[in-house]
C-alpha cells in the first residue's frame, strides 16, 4: 500500500515539473490587420506589438515587391527614409516624407517556432490644389481680381496658404 502512495506521489512531481518548463511562445498583441492613413510628405509610424518574444526576429516586409526592408532595427534596403525603433515589446517601422508610391502593405513578420504575420496598409493621401477660377482671365489693369485656394483632400488641413507671383510672396 505505501508503494502505492509514493507512486502517485512521484507522478504528480512529474507532471508540475513539466507544467512549469513550458513556455508560450511570441504572439501579437493585437493580431488585427491594421489600416494606416497618412498624408502625402509626412511620416507614416506603422506599429506592430509583439509579446513574449525570445530568441525570434521581426522583419518588415513590403508586400508589392516582396523586398525585406528590415530585419529587427537593421535596414536592407538602401533608403534613408526607412528606419526601425523598437521599445519594449513595441516595434515600430517609421517611413518619412512619404510619397504615393509607398501606398500598399506591409508585413510585420515574427520568426519564432511558428511564422507569425500580421498586415498593414498604409493608404497615402495626396492633397489636391486648385485655384479658383480655373483657367486664364483678362481683366482691366487698376481693376481687383478675386482668387481662391481650394486644398481638398488633406488629412492635416494647412496653417497657411502663400500665394507667390513672379517668385514674390503676395
Amino acid at each position: 500500500m505505501m508503494l502505492v502512495t509514493v507512486t502517485a506521489l512521484l507522478a504528480s512531481v512529474t507532471v508540475v515539473n513539466v507544467a512549469t518548463t513550458v513556455k508560450e511562445s511570441a504572439q501579437f498583441s493585437d493580431p488585427t490587420d491594421l489600416v494606416y492613413t497618412v498624408q502625402e510628405g509626412t511620416t507614416a509610424f506603422l506599429e506592430c506589438e509583439v509579446v513574449r518574444l525570445t530568441n525570434a526576429s521581426v522583419s518588415w516586409i513590403r508586400e508589392k515587391d516582396r523586398h525585406i526592408l528590415a530585419v529587427d532595427r537593421e535596414v536592407f534596403i538602401p533608403d534613408p527614409r526607412i528606419a526601425v525603433l523598437q521599445a519594449g515589446e513595441l516595434w515600430t517601422l517609421t517611413l518619412r516624407d512619404v510619397v504615393a508610391e509607398d501606398e500598399g502593405t506591409y508585413q510585420c513578420q515574427v520568426s519564432a517556432e511558428e511564422k507569425l504575420s500580421k498586415m498593414i496598409d498604409l493608404v497615402v493621401v495626396v492633397p489636391s490644389v486648385v485655384i479658383m477660377p480655373v483657367g486664364d482671365r483678362h481683366v482691366r489693369m487698376g481693376s481687383t481680381v478675386v482668387m481662391e485656394c481650394v486644398v481638398d483632400q488633406v488629412i492635416h488641413r494647412p496653417h497657411h496658404v502663400a500665394w507667390i507671383r513672379n517668385g514674390k510672396m503676395l
